[in-house]
């Protein structure tokens, strides 16, 4: 990607200029600069001084209380940052790990560094490292951090990067150099009253300054509802002190008293627009404040024209009253946490708390209905990160013993379910757990919304391999619904089905033979041959014959289902790839070598093909068939195909995923062929310590991995010893 030279400083000028026609990335949800605005040169210049001349990352600290305008300030640096023509301008919310870890994947998508399967973590580490390499200036905001750790993990080490940290936790003033944002001063709020409303009432605007205690957040509230009713400053100060202070206290920080009633009074100037407005208001209020999608609001995968443009028309009407603001592409709502806090309270007040409750999660559900299941959630990384950014969010504003709190647990189960999808299994395994203990606690163990649950969490920890945790988990869910459903219900038929591949993963082939086998007898009894359960109980059960040396008896299983599944399912669907590859290896292990590279050679080039270079059942096809080719004698292909296996792994799946433990245990058996032993040592010696620290001492894979380095040691002696002999022999043997 070609990225524009900028050269000298950054301008701090009074106006926005016009950016610079260069070729710049620009990414994140900047709030638009607002109506009245202030630049508040000083501060500016402060926050400019502290990284002029420094040769490597500099971060800043803007710390305040909420409502003074610490993220106005980021970003009119931000403005000025673009209008200099830095290579990128980068804004990231930071109130979680999760929002900076998606802001910064999102960077890497723009950037063309993010593979097709990149999973967020390995996407945002390669945005880091893109932005501490740079030899050109960019500047990155983490905006409303909360975390020390959480944002020195994600801070470039190195480079010309400028960082940019808004917090009211002022613990980050010990660790960056600080910037305290205060209050206006009396002559900036005065200015900013007078631009916004165009009154040049000069007293006036001093009262109202001073009675809001010149805190910018509010004097926005004023100067909104001055503009928008055509009022004089003394007229608004006898609406604010009508609003009665026992019902709406100072909403706490150190705010005076008017803050409350300066925002509601923006509230009730919308009000003739009719209820539609103050419903929003209220779904603004329990949703996420690091921004709300245009897109989620408008509903369903093609929005209705005719709501789509009551919705901008709405918000274009919160934005005028100051109660919102939009990002700079204008397709991001941002609400400020202290306005949302103050509506709240008012929906509380008034009881109408569960029904912005109800109208946000109606919201999250039209959302959730567009986003695809399955291998195909890859495609929509971008809509699982916002929907789990408001599922966080509105959990936090509903109580568990809110009537709605179940409907809240469901959209939790989902966003987990979205992430083991995308192998994002960091996240998924304490959201899922946490959703697990909620149902139970309100549901009981064997409501069947508590027993999916379980299932869910131990297929999650089955696939981030840890059998000994999935294996009580699913042995639970089974008694429940044998219970609750019966023996031949096709749910109880399923979790039979994960529980042999749990024994199956823990090494136990037989127990996983014996429970295939019979549920596979019944999911044929009761779905028929061509059913998808049926199809995967016999896949299964062949793959595990193949485990257990039964290769004859697997290849006719695998044989078959993959004409089923190409005839049913399509020659290109996921599952039908999936199957290929096994039989692939079955072939292999009945010793006929040249079908499984063929196979295989047609299966990777499909799933390349069909669904992405990078996607897991793509790299499982790559690592099958290196090994066929370290097999017949092919080590050089072999190598390098384990090599581009290791390396996707990695991004895709994370340093700590089994998948990623076995490219690396199959590159360093690979190695050992070609005796570059030291080289297989190290990478045995990395993947036996990584498997005893993720894994367990005694899972199946370390075992297998600690045998192979035991015996690679041996052989190592051995070869040295002889060698050092040779060499003796050789000096002392007379000619």
């Amino acid at each position: 990607m070609k990225i524009a030279h900028v050269a000298g400083d950054m301008p701090i000028s009074r106006r926005r200029t016009s950016p610079v026609k260069t070729l710049q990335i620009i990414e994140g949800d900047i709030p638009r600069q607002p109506p009245g605005f202030q630049p508040r040169e000083a501060l500016l210049h402060l926050l400019h001084n502290q990284v002029a001349g420094r040769g490597s990352a500099v971060v800043s600290a803007l710390t305040g209380t909420p409502g003074v305008g610490k993220t106005v300030l980021a970003a009119s640096y931000a403005w000025a940052c673009h209008a200099a023509g830095w290579q990128a301008v980068v804004w990231v919310p930071a109130e979680t790990e999760g929002q900076i870890i998606a802001g910064l994947a999102s960077l890497a998508g723009r950037l063309g560094l993010r593979g097709a399967d990149d999973g967020s973590t390995a996407a945002a580490q390669k945005a880091k490292k893109w932005l501490a390499d740079s030899s050109r200036p960019s500047l990155l905001v983490f905006d409303n951090a909360v975390d020390v750790e959480h944002i020195h993990r994600w801070c470039p080490p190195t480079g010309p990067a400028h960082v940019v940290i808004t917090s009211r936790n002022r613990a980050f003033q010990r660790l960056y150099p600080p910037v305290d944002v205060e209050v206006f001063t009396p002559a900036e709020a005065v200015a900013f009253l007078q631009a916004r409303t165009g009154s040049t009432d000069e007293v006036g605007a001093s009262l109202i300054a001073e009675e809001l205690g010149y805190l910018p957040l509010a004097l926005a509230q004023a100067a909104a509802v001055v503009a928008g009713r055509g009022i004089g400053y003394e007229e608004y100060l006898d609406l604010l002190s009508a609003v009665p202070l026992a019902d709406h206290p100072p909403p706490g920080d150190g705010h005076p008293t008017g803050t409350a009633q300066a925002i509601l009074l923006s509230a009730e100037a919308v009000a003739h627009i009719g209820p539609d407005a103050h419903d929003l208001l209220n779904v603004l209020a329990v949703l996420s404040p690091a921004g709300v999608r245009r897109r989620l609001l408008y509903g369903g995968a093609v929005p209705d024209p005719t709501r789509r443009t009551r919705i901008d028309d709405l918000l274009s009407a919160l934005a005028d009253a100051s109660l919102i603001t939009c990002s700079e592409d204008d397709a991001t709502i941002l609400m400020h946490r202290l306005v949302q806090r103050v509506l709240r309270d008012r929906a509380e007040r008034l009881g109408e708390s569960e029904s912005a409750i109800m109208g946000a999660l109606a919201h999250l559900k039209r959302f959730n209905a567009i986003i695809p299941q399955g291998a195909e959630t890859w495609s929509a990384r971008a809509d699982v990160e916002e929907l789990v950014d408001q599922c966080m969010a509105l959990s936090a504003n509903v109580p568990p013993h809110h009537p709605r709190y179940l409907d809240v647990l469901d959209l939790q189960h989902w966003c987990g379910q979205y992430l083991v999808n995308l192998a994002d299994l960091s996240r998924a395994l304490p959201l899922l757990a946490e959703t697990l203990a909620q149902r139970v606690r309100l549901l009981g163990p064997d409501h069947p919304d508590s027993l999916m649950s379980r299932s869910i969490l131990a297929s999650a920890h089955a696939k981030a391999g840890r059998p000994d945790q999935a294996i009580p988990l699913h042995e639970s869910t089974l008694a429940g619904r044998r219970r609750v459903l019966g023996d031949n219900h096709i749910d109880t038929l399923r979790t039979q089905n994960n529980l042999a591949n749990a024994y199956r993963a823990a090494g136990d082939v037989n127990k996983a033979i014996a429970l295939y086998e019979s549920v596979l007898a019944d999911f044929e009894r009761l779905c028929g041959s061509d059913h998808r359960d049926t199809m995967s109980g016999r896949n299964n059960l062949a793959t595990a014959y193949r485990d257990a040396g039964r290769a004859k008896d697997a290849v006719p299983l695998l044989e078959r289902t993959v004409a089923d599944s190409e005839r049913v399912l399509g020659e290109g669907h996921p599952e039908t790839l999936s199957r290929l590859n096994n039989l692939a290896m079955a072939y292999e292990a009945a010793g006929r070598v040249d079908e499984a590279v063929t196979v295989l050679e047609k299966a990777l080039s499909d799933c390349q093909r069909l669904l992405a270079e990078d996607h897991p059942y793509t790299l499982t096809c790559m690592s099958n068939l290196a090994a066929m080719y370290q097999l017949i004698g092919r080590m050089n292909e072999a190598i390098a195909m384990y090599k581009s296996s290791l390396s996707k792994r990695e991004r895709v799946l994370g340093p700590d995923h089994p998948d990623t433990f076995t490219s690396r245990h199959n590159l360093a058996t690979a190695y050992q062929t070609v005796g570059r032993l030291n080289r297989a040592a190290t990478l045995y010696e990395r993947t036996l310590s990584d498997c005893e620290r993720v894994l367990s001492p005694g899972h199946p894979q370390t075992l297998n991995v600690r045998a192979t380095l035991a015996a690679l040691r041996r052989d190592m002696q051995v070869y040295y010893s002889a060698s050092w002999w040779r060499r003796l022999i050789k000096i002392w043997t007379p000619p």
